[in-house]
């Protein structure tokens, strides 16, 4: 299957699993162990997968999207009473182009054609880096509700994902807990703006990159497909299946199995001509651990070769890629 539009390339779609996780919920332990193995396939082969049947209402995403959707069609000055002057701190908004995903590996790319609003855990209420109260903009109680609700749906989620993640590694079902009990991870809705004249030529709209933390769980509205993975040397399209998530595995878990899951790398395209005068969505939860766990190599994942990587904290591991994305160069 591809995806082409008259007079431009056929893009593949790429090979990625399509899993239904509901029996993650099932007492018997054959049924969680059955679709564990289906994740740890997945994770080994590419660190991406489409989840179904993941108990997320459809009323809660349909919401969340609208909102998302009404903040970025709000005026720059409305928007910009939400900002926050440091770069390191994923709150509120961040206008177009203040950031290049792909130098948070490199430190070097172009900047990403996305205006973002992000929020973190609504049980943080200070002013530090990873403590820090989320910023709304003005008369937002409805948009700040439906954000709440959506957080917290995601970190459920998580929750169940992290469960089967520690059967297929063949440890303790509440492995990741005491890791994550205090997460700092952050939901954003990114907002790409219709493609224009004012872009560059054979410009993307968000960079080739990977993901920072343990997971990310992510919902998009794409009118065309416009994600895409790097699988066997081309660029493939991720399948674009309704009602489902997509799941990729990001560097901190790539880092905590010793390599045994992959972190993939992943941009998002410019659309077709015939599409280039629609905007898209997307509303990622990037799961973080604590601030201040530590990420060594899983033990069911170290070999004869022993750990591949010196032990990180979560913090240390997202102040490292955010500062690189953020002072990234051209």
């Amino acid at each position: 299957m591809t995806n082409e539009t008259a007079d431009e390339p056929m893009i593949p779609l790429a090979d990625i699993p399509i899993i239904d996780i509901s029996d993650l919920h099932s007492p018997e332990l054959s049924k969680r162990m059955a679709v564990a193995r289906q994740l740890d396939e997945a994770n080994r082969r590419i660190g991406f997968l489409v989840i179904t049947n993941h108990g997320v209402s459809t009323d809660l995403i349909s919401a969340m999207h609208e909102s998302s959707e009404e903040f970025f069609r709000q005026p720059a000055e409305y928007k910009e009473q939400a900002a926050i002057k440091d770069p390191n701190i994923s709150r509120g908004y961040i206008p177009p182009k203040a950031r290049s995903l792909a130098a948070s590996s490199s430190g070097y790319g172009e900047r990403d054609y996305v205006e973002y609003f992000a929020m973190g855990s609504p049980k943080l209420t200070g002013a530090g880096l990873f403590d820090h109260a989320n910023v709304w903009p003005p008369d937002s109680d409805d948009m700040r509700s439906i954000w709440e609700q959506y957080f917290a749906a995601m970190e459920d989620l998580t929750a169940t994902l992290l469960r089967g993640f520690a059967l297929a590694l063949g440890v303790d079902e509440d492995y990741f807990t005491e890791s994550c009990d205090r997460h700092c991870s952050v939901l954003f809705a990114n907002g790409y703006p219709p493609v224009s004249d004012q872009t560059v030529p054979n410009e993307i709209r968000l960079g080739r990159h990977t993901d920072y933390g343990s997971i990310t769980i992510l919902y998009r509205d794409e009118r065309p497909s416009g994600l895409q993975v790097l699988q066997d040397g081309e660029w493939r399209s991720v399948p674009d299946i309704p009602g489902a998530y997509v799941v990729n595995v990001g560097d901190l878990l790539a880092r905590w199995t010793n390599d045994r899951w992959v972190s993939t790398v992943h941009r998002v395209a410019n659309p077709p001509v015939l599409h280039h005068g629609n905007r898209r969505l997307s509303i990622p939860f990037f799961h973080q651990p604590n601030v201040d766990a530590v990420i060594r190599a899983i033990p069911t994942t170290v070999g004869a070769d022993g750990e591949k990587y010196l032990p990180i904290t979560s913090g240390e591991n997202y102040l490292e890629k955010t500062q690189l994305s953020t002072a990234g160069k051209s």
